[in-house]
């Protein structure tokens, strides 16, 4: 008589996004071409500061070697004397237009970041169908107090979205980069479950949910050092793509 044993899978050894991004030299995302959109806020007023979000993100992605251009949405108003302010936003028609100008200019990206918040949902939805038409293949991830709330929920709102991710994305979005470029046809993370959990799938993709490092366990105890961020990339955003 045969005696089946059973045996436990192995259990990837936990990591943190500051111990990956540790190990990357600052070509490591030579190569990845990346466009970071900063959504649109409060239409009847004009915005009152620039998108530091996005602006640091970019320079954080550049210094490791990213091809990095900006999008800001929320530096665009037009008079319009029927809306609230006297002002509008850019219209669906507007925006494809940019976006097309813009991915152009630039070169068809590998990546596409949407900032996020609440109020920025519907801009997120519409901004994902265009850039999915525009570049069909490019992995097109969400952030922000949006993706930090909804989390994996937010792909049931925004289903052409490849990736969702929360809780801080300083090193997270380095790391997601560097995964790109390892599997850029496959798209299967190489990464402990702690940070990227496939949540999901959409014609034919998988969808990721990648954590922050402050969503992890011991963040509160290390939190990350603000000496390791560059300053903002202001001069991404000197002169529209027109």
């Amino acid at each position: 008589m045969s005696v089946m044993t059973a045996t436990m899978p192995l259990r990837r050894v936990s990591l943190h996004p500051s111990e990956v991004v540790a190990e990357m030299s600052y070509n490591a995302l030579k190569g990845l071409k990346m466009v970071l959109i900063n959504m649109a806020l409060r239409e009847s007023a004009r915005p009152p500061e620039g998108p530091l979000g996005i602006t640091l993100l970019g320079a954080r992605a550049r210094q490791y070697g990213a091809d990095v251009s900006l999008v800001d949405f929320n530096a665009y108003r037009e008079d319009d004397p029927s809306s609230p302010g006297g002002l509008r936003w850019l219209s669906h028609e507007e925006i494809t237009g940019l976006l097309f100008r813009h991915f152009r200019k630039y070169g068809e990206p590998d990546i596409i970041g949407l900032s996020g918040m609440i109020t920025t949902l519907p801009w997120q939805s519409a901004v994902t169908a265009i850039c999915r038409q525009l570049i069909p293949d490019a992995f097109i991830v969400s952030g922000g107090g949006l993706g930090t709330d909804l989390r994996a929920g937010l792909l049931d709102w925004v289903a052409e979205l490849d990736a969702v991710v929360h809780s801080q994305a300083d090193d997270t979005l380095l790391i997601l980069g560097q995964e790109m470029l390892k599997h850029r046809h496959r798209r299967q993370p190489d990464l402990p479950d702690e940070l990227c959990q496939v949540v999901g799938g959409q014609d034919g993709r998988l969808q990721f949910l990648y954590a922050g490092a402050a969503a992890l366990k011991g963040s509160a105890d290390n939190p990350f050092p603000l000496d390791r961020l560059p300053f903002p990339a202001w001069d991404l955003l000197e002169r529209d793509v027109d």
